[in-house]
This record gives structure tokens, C-alpha cells and sequence, in this order.
């Protein structure tokens, strides 16, 4: 017979809005908006679409209530636009340049 499961303790996680929201103040930029595209002036179509969030849930599973690894891997790869934000990010949070990332938590 196995022995009765246990509960364990949740990995210790950043809240991934609480990160976004600190990027933005101290940097004056929108993660979700990264070059401007859809600005006070409106849409424009000479602005590429620059979404850190999209950009994000290409590369992982992101559900509501979920757990993550942010991971920039090689980012010589990425778009300079992607660079950018990971130096933002990694300069607050040093970890999130190693190879295990940042934790993060996300819920909507």
C-alpha cells in the first residue's frame, strides 16, 4: 500500500500584473502596447503590433490561476523590441535571465 498524498507547498511566484504594472512605471512603456501601435491618435498600420503578453503565451501554456516560467533563452533570437523589455525585466529581476526564469503567477 503507498502511503496517504500529502499537500505541498506552491512554488513562491511573482504576480505577473504586479510585475507588469512595476516594468511600466519605472520604465514608461506598455508592455502591451510596446512601439505605440493603437496611441491616443488611434490605430496606426505604419506601427508594428508589439504585445509582450502575446509574445509570452506563444511560448507557454498560460491558463487563469496558472504558474509560469518566464524564459528569454537566446535572445539574439527575439525581436529587438523583445530584447528590450527582457533587459527591463531582467535588471529587476536578475533571475528571470537564468536558465530556470523568473516564477510568475497569472489570473484574470
Amino acid at each position: 500500500m503507498t502511503d496517504k498524498p500529502q499537500r505541498k507547498p506552491c512554488v513562491i511566484a511573482y504576480d505577473w500584473d504586479e510585475v507588469k504594472k512595476y516594468i511600466e512605471k519605472k520604465y514608461s512603456c506598455d508592455l502591451r502596447d510596446f512601439a505605440g501601435k493603437f496611441g491616443v491618435h488611434g490605430c496606426s498600420e505604419d506601427v508594428e503590433y508589439q504585445d509582450f503578453w502575446h509574445w509570452i503565451i506563444d511560448g507557454n501554456d498560460i491558463h487563469n490561476g496558472c504558474q509560469f516560467h518566464l524564459r528569454f533563452g537566446d535572445l539574439s533570437a527575439q525581436p529587438s523590441w523583445v530584447q528590450q523589455i527582457a533587459s527591463y525585466i531582467v535588471a529587476e529581476f536578475p533571475e528571470a535571465g537564468d536558465d530556470n526564469g523568473l516564477d510568475l503567477w497569472v489570473s484574470w
